[in-house]
């Protein structure tokens, strides 16, 4: 990992390097100084509503290095100021320090595998419960906000995968990646559970009045693994109702992607459906569907969720059937700003728009890993094309954005 924060020391013998890099008034920072050896550069990462055009850095130097401007300078690190180390009046370096407004992660706490949807006015995120040893977190949650920037999570958990002690009576832990979707009013929550009867993951579905709940899980899974076509795991399902056809579909898998058709009671697959999904180069898991002005969208995760390097790969179709062409990595990590191991998305239309965002988990910053893992959101474009542009991982997330609906309009994100 070629980034660091300022939690440890470089040698003081290294004329070319920073010690002990604050801020005169350490409080605005929200996290510690992220700092790129590699780059040179220093980004201090601000808590929101701070005046960053008038903050003095201070750090330590090796003995008879001369830094201009000198620790303890007021500068303005909105627009980013240039320090030039000099030894024996003789230039060694010059690194670049920048202030960020850092409004990422949008849920407080270790959250990972984020869902997000739309019911009528609100934005909706269901996630992993992550910090726990294995992934091994028992309990779901949702978080909702008016605005993409103010969250607010349920008191209770939703479901609790815990036997017959909890909400899932098949299911006794790893609580992954749930999506949710509605129909006729009612709300359908599927998930990947640990199932003990199996000794395998399997993919089980609930079913509530409201997307906050109360949700009654089935009593069995809906995706055993066992069916005619298989995949490494059954985990990370995705909810699609395709706009087109009127047809619902879920998504899935670990190391090869499948589909089927969802059944009309919705807490079941077609059978005959079931298709592996090809032409997504390096999938590995962490599928997602969406359709925009005639083209399907697919992004899932390539690499492994505890290496920096996990990312998020693109590939399009004009049928949810394919075939699909892959487009190649469309989010990937940002190390200037200790941003790792971006992955396990889902995107969202702001009704009324072409407004896209999405949401993604990252290691947890500073000093997280693939077991604590925070969850946040950038904005999506496309070109004129079509097809969706890189997107830049920031620590500045996205600012507020209200959904404006008719009073009687009221979808999902499909």
């Amino acid at each position: 990992m070629t980034v660091r924060h300022e939690t440890s020391r470089r040698s003081t013998s290294d004329s070319s390097a920073f010690v002990n890099i604050s801020l005169s008034d350490p409080a605005v920072l929200k996290v510690p100084p992220i700092i790129d050896p590699n780059a040179s550069s220093v980004i201090f990462p601000i808590v929101p509503g701070i005046d960053m055009t008038h903050l003095a850095p201070i750090f330590s130097t090796a003995d008879g290095v001369v830094v201009s401007p000198p620790s303890g300078t007021v500068v303005d690190l909105q627009a980013g100021a240039e320090y030039v180390l000099s030894s024996n009046d003789v230039s060694t370096a010059t690194w670049s320090f920048r202030a960020v407004e850092m409004r990422s992660p949008v849920l407080p706490g270790f959250y990972a595998d984020p869902n997000i949807a739309i019911f009528g006015d609100t934005y909706y995120i269901y996630a992993t419960t992550d910090g726990f040893p294995g992934w091994g977190g028992n309990v779901f949650y949702v978080w909702k906000s008016p605005d993409l920037v103010s969250w607010t999570r349920s008191k209770e958990p939703i479901l609790t995968l815990d036997g017959a002690k909890g909400t899932v009576p098949w299911a006794t832990g790893n609580a992954w990646a749930p999506t949710i979707t509605s129909r006729d009013g009612k709300y359908y929550f599927y998930f990947s559970g640990n199932n003990p009867s199996y000794d395998r993951k399997t993919i089980g579905a609930a079913v509530a009045d409201s997307p906050e709940g109360p949700f009654v899980a089935q009593p069995t899974a809906m995706i055993l693994n066992n069916e005619a076509l298989t995949t490494n795991q059954a985990i990370d399902p995705d909810a699609f109702l395709d706009p087109v056809t009127g047809k619902y579909y879920i998504l899935w898998g670990n190391g090869k992607p499948l589909i089927a058709e969802l059944n009309d009671d919705m807490v079941s697959i077609n059978q005959n459906t079931i298709a592996a999904i090809t032409g997504l180069t390096d999938f590995r898991e962490g599928i997602f569907i969406v359709y925009r002005k005639g083209l399907y969208h697919i992004t899932y995760s390539i690499d492994d969720t505890g290496s920096e390097n996990y990312r998020v790969g693109y590939a399009t179709s004009t049928s949810v059937h394919g075939p699909w062409t892959y487009r190649g990595v469309v989010l990937q990590k940002n190390v200037k700003y200790g941003i790792l191991a971006t992955g396990h998305d889902s995107m969202v239309n702001v009704p009324g728009t072409d407004h896209w965002y999405m949401a993604y988990h990252r290691f947890g910053i500073p000093n997280g890993d693939g077991t604590h893992r925070e969850t946040t959101i950038d904005r999506c474009h496309f070109d004129a094309d079509g097809f969706m542009r890189p997107i830049v991982p920031t620590l500045t997330s996205v600012g507020p954005e209200l959904i404006r609906r008719r009073s009687n309009e009221f979808s999902t994100y499909d």
